[in-house]
């Protein structure tokens, strides 16, 4: 807690990094490891890996309407799971 409190904000260990980025880290990863993998592996290809969403359709054989129904679905669940354990969507001005 000393060392949480001598941090500033910006610092390389500023207290959110070192608190609440690996909570973070390890929800969000059980969110994704909680997906059925036809909605697990898009997320991996597209928000992960970095593909496009041809490149993801190209690689799994399916249309491009698939991965965005898939994506969509995917941060859906997500998104619930961390809901319901205490993580809500930042309200930005």
């Amino acid at each position: 807690m000393d060392r949480l409190a001598a941090t500033k904000i910006g610092d390389a260990d500023d207290p959110e990094a070192t608190v609440v980025d690996p909570v973070l880290d390890a929800s969000v990863k059980d969110a994704l490891e909680a997906l059925p993998p036809r909605f697990q592996i898009p997320i991996e290809l597209v928000d992960l890996a970095g593909l496009s969403y041809r490149e993801a359709a190209d690689q799994l054989g399916v249309p491009v309407g698939t991965i965005m129904s898939r994506l969509h679905r995917a941060r859906r669940r997500m998104r619930t799971q961390l809901e319901a354990i205490g993580f809500r969507e930042l309200e930005l001005d």
